[in-house]
């Protein structure tokens, strides 16, 4: 598990330095879990699952969507979207990660 964990840190890094290069979603998409040597599947998800969970986390981490005690200070939802040129779902949903 530790050895996965590891492939696990090095996508979600270069998932994290590449909004910080100022890549947008396109971008992120292009970084594919099994170049990080993460499995075709996990159980019953397929990679595209895998790869879209973490671009959610790295969305919600980056742009401190978790954050309620300084929620006022957050951008609009939609502009996020509109910076990260996502679909405004993708930023939705990376909100609701922490919201349930």
């Amino acid at each position: 598990m530790e050895y996965r964990d590891k492939k696990y840190d090095k996508y979600f890094k270069a998932l994290k330095d590449c909004l910080k290069d100022g890549g947008n979603y396109t971008d992120l998409r292009k970084l594919q879990p099994t170049d990080f040597g993460l499995p075709n599947r996990e159980g019953d998800r397929i990679t595209d699952g895998i790869q879209r969970q973490c671009i959610l986390w790295t969305i919600s981490t980056e742009y401190l969507l978790f954050e309620t005690a300084y929620s006022f200070n957050l951008p609009e939802l939609r502009e996020i979207a509109k910076e990260l040129g996502s679909p405004y779902s993708i930023v939705l949903s990376a909100y609701n990660l922490t919201r349930i």
